[in-house]
């Protein structure tokens, strides 16, 4: 856990003591904290650990919880997933980088929503079945 107290530290540009005050805990509790091991991931024990941490070093239950989750997600962030190579020359491989850029949208699941998107959010009516163009 001292990793994990030491990352919201630098994230949230605190100290020891406001960490401390912020979790309910004395020096002591802080020390204790920091020497558990971290909860196990799995839903089946995470909760029961991050109890079991609380009541041996006093900390308060939901904030520690909070604290858990934000370095959770610190860490999700900064996971970037290695390119993987194009299967065919001259198609781009798509980054996380390269997929927020414009033009780059998701495919649509019916016809509807896309004509709802080009009229501003009201769907045409079908045009009557003689003036339909033929496939």
């Amino acid at each position: 856990m001292a990793y994990v107290l030491q990352r919201i530290m630098t994230y949230a540009h605190m100290d020891e003591e406001q960490l401390a005050r912020q979790l309910g805990v004395d020096a002591l509790g802080l020390t204790r904290l920091a020497l558990c091991k971290r909860p196990r991931p799995d839903p089946k024990h995470f909760n029961a650990d991050v109890q079991a941490i609380a009541d041996y070093t006093g900390a308060n239950m939901t904030e520690l919880l909070r604290l858990l989750r934000t370095v959770d997600t610190l860490e999700a962030f900064q996971e970037v997933p290695t390119p993987q190579p194009a299967s065919e020359p001259g198609k781009e491989v798509i980054t996380p980088s390269t997929a927020l850029r414009p033009g780059l949208v998701a495919a649509r699941d019916r016809a509807e929503e896309e004509e709802e998107y080009q009229t501003g959010g009201e769907a045409l009516e079908e045009p009557p079945p003689d003036t339909q163009a033929e496939p």
